[in-house]
């Protein structure tokens, strides 16, 4: 019994030393901005020990009213140094409330699904 209690509170130390370190890293964003002041790519950046490496990027469309239609996310592949297709997500206006559709990267298809 004691036994356990240990290695249950070493599991717990570990773990939360492991997520004190992830915590430590940190995030920089840079955004492109239209002639209308919108964003349309937002680079996002890791952030340790004073270097940066690319992370994610979000591409960002518009209509005419100014609302966000379509948001691509893009995640750095650091063995190609390419960024890859991760994520579409579509938004619907013309629907009450607004429909919001989520595709996820098909690699093996190279499409949206």
């Amino acid at each position: 019994m004691i036994i356990k209690r240990v290695l249950v509170a070493l599991i717990a130390a570990i773990a939360i030393n492991l997520s004190a370190d992830a915590a430590t890293n940190s995030y920089v964003s840079n955004d492109t901005k239209n002639e209308k002041g919108q964003i349309v790519k937002r680079m996002i950046c890791e952030s340790v020990e004073n270097t940066l490496t690319p992370y994610r990027m979000i591409e960002f469309k518009y209509n005419d009213e100014g609302n966000v239609i379509e948001m691509k996310s893009l995640e750095w592949d650091s063995r190609y140094n390419i960024w890859v297709d991760h994520e579409l997500t579509q938004y619907d206006y013309s629907q009450s409330p607004v429909k919001i559709t989520v595709l996820k990267w098909d690699d093996k298809d190279k499409k949206y699904k």
